[in-house]
């Protein structure tokens, strides 16, 4: 996964190590997307930010031909350590080593987009995926809501501390944020820097980037519309249009 050096060294602390080797296998919300949207086996899928191969194994023990990117040399070891019969491999997703029109399906799982920063990059990873699947392949993205953040940070009003470590990221973050692309951050991870916003900027970006959003879904409630309030969580399906 793409990122700074202080949040690089979060990913390879033990903690982390431990807190992506609790299961390989896809969320409920995430089973539901890939057998709706994906072509079945054994089409050919894209794994970018994989971690330790969570995704990547999962859709291996599905039938899939993946291939697992991760930017995080020490994530990527112990993944391949754990599954060395599954593709995973060291990579950026701003710049893949991949032919073009490649693959079938592409995800981008649990908010892994969100580590790029400024929007420029952002931009770079969606014309990699864009040129790596083929046209009519589908793109599953994952991206917190700065809205549902908000909403959860919060309340009471401006009291809590997450609140206000919030706001005070923003003005720390300031040059860097980008239009409505808010800093929020993971303790479950020693709190490393994402970049979100509310889905209707998301969805644009998207546009803008050649892809056709086909659904934004909750993950919490993952047959239904993602709210803009509500959903810190949001799952993207898109697609690359036919040329």
């Amino acid at each position: 996964m793409q990122s700074t050096d202080s949040t690089l060294a979060l990913h390879r602390s033990q903690p982390a190590l431990d807190a992506f080797s609790v299961s390989f296998t896809l969320r409920e919300d995430e089973q539901h997307i890939v057998s709706e949207w994906f072509p079945p086996p054994p089409a050919r899928v894209l794994d970018l930010g994989v971690g330790n191969g969570r995704t990547t194994v999962a859709f291996k023990r599905m039938g899939y031909e993946v291939v697992g990117i991760e930017y995080c040399r020490e994530l990527l070891a112990h993944g391949q350590a754990l599954h060395p019969d599954v593709d995973m491999r060291e990579g950026d997703a701003r710049c893949l080593d991949l032919p073009d029109a490649s693959f079938d399906a592409a995800i981008f799982s649990w908010n892994g987009i969100d580590y790029m920063k400024p929007v420029d990059e952002r931009m770079k990873v969606l014309a990699e995926i864009r040129r790596c699947v083929r046209p009519g392949g589908i793109v599953f993205l994952s991206s917190h809501n700065v809205g549902g953040v908000l909403y959860r940070l919060l309340r009471p009003w401006f009291l809590t501390l997450q609140g206000l470590r919030f706001i005070w990221d923003q003005l720390a973050h300031w040059r860097s944020r980008g239009g409505w692309y808010f800093v929020w951050r993971d303790d479950s991870l020693g709190r490393p820097v994402f970049h979100s916003a509310p889905p209707v900027v998301q969805v644009r970006l998207l546009r803008e980037a050649g892809l056709e959003p086909l659904a934004v879904r909750s993950v919490l409630r993952f047959r239904e519309p993602a709210s803009w309030w509500r959903d810190v969580h949001v799952n993207y399906v898109c697609r690359r249009p036919e040329d």
